[in-house]
């Protein structure tokens, strides 16, 4: 036997994930309130399984809205047979609250095989069909130095920083207004809006310092790119945003701070460095960031949205 439950707002931290976007304290900072979903052995009272998602405006609802994916987070025994009761209990929630759709936006595959494959199973047999599948790039973090698993192109460009006394750091000094400031600036010159405002990246930053990393790259105390990094498990660094000045454009600064950031998961223990999907401002792939990843060492996996009719 199994207990099915909702909750209108995720209050408790949870106990089948180590992800950051599945925990209680980020899911309450959302705009939008969470609709929590969690599965028991009523004969044990262990939670097994849960799921988290909210509403858009055209009224379908998201796992996540907000983060960069959601999903279905389970114990390591918790078994097919469970997993599809608990999908099919959701589905028929969802439908008594009006839902036009439930979408799942699934984290890449990289950061678990197994999970992924078991998981898009039981998406397939509960009437979810992928809606989107995305490339995804990622750096193995093992050893091996940096730069000797980039390209030579991407090799010297490094050197080309380096040499002009560029120096790439976390940076835990720096205010967050001059760090948006910065980003805002970049992004705005090339034309591209920023993904998140300021009010939210700020509480972002604010309540999880030690998950929302600011990584800066300098050249004789002058900012001139940043990139800001979230440990979203204990086992993956994911580049959440980064931009550079396009005055130094020709040393390529990304490259540089890339390899810091690659450097500090092997400090860390991180074995994933998530670059995440390749898209322009309007989300469409965008071969040329893609071929910029794969200069820096980056292999690629699948990052699959699935979608049902409720």
């Amino acid at each position: 036997m199994m207990v099915f439950d909702e909750y209108p707002i995720c209050s408790h931290e949870t106990s089948v994930s180590d992800f950051l976007f599945f925990k209680g304290s980020h899911l309450q900072l959302a705009n939008t309130p969470v609709q929590t979903f969690i599965l028991a052995r009523n004969y044990s009272h262990q939670i097994i399984a849960e799921f988290h998602c909210n509403v858009d405006v055209a009224g379908c609802w998201i796992s996540l809205l907000k983060a960069p994916f959601g999903g279905l987070t389970f114990h390591e025994n918790c078994t097919n047979s469970e997993l599809i009761f608990m999908l099919h209990s959701i589905k028929d929630w969802l439908a008594r609250s009006s839902c036009k759709a439930l979408i799942i936006k699934t984290p890449p595959s990289c950061y678990d095989l197994e999970i992924h494959e078991k998981t898009h199973w039981n998406y397939v047999n509960t009437g979810f069909s992928p809606y989107r599948t995305l490339t995804n790039h990622y750096i193995p973090v093992t050893q091996t130095k940096f730069s000797t698993i980039i390209s030579s192109t991407a090799a010297r460009r490094l050197r080309k920083s380096l040499n002009a006394g560029i120096a790439a750091t976390l940076n835990t000094n720096i205010p967050f207004d001059q760090i948006y400031s910065f980003i805002y600036k970049c992004h705005t010159q090339k034309g591209y809006p920023l993904p998140v405002l300021h009010e939210e990246l700020a509480k972002l930053t604010q309540t999880f310092p030690n998950h929302f990393l600011i990584f800066t790259a300098s050249h004789k105390s002058v900012i001139v790119a940043v990139i800001i990094a979230v440990r979203v498990a204990p086992h993956v660094l994911y580049l959440f945003l980064s931009d550079y000045d396009h005055a130094y454009a020709t040393f390529s600064p990304i490259i540089l701070l890339t390899q810091c950031l690659y450097e500090h998961c092997q400090l860390e223990g991180c074995k994933i460095l998530d670059l995440g999907t390749s898209l322009d401002h309007l989300g469409n792939p965008k071969e040329s960031l893609s071929r910029f990843k794969r200069n820096l060492g980056a292999e690629e996996c699948v990052k699959v949205t699935y979608r049902c009719e409720v």
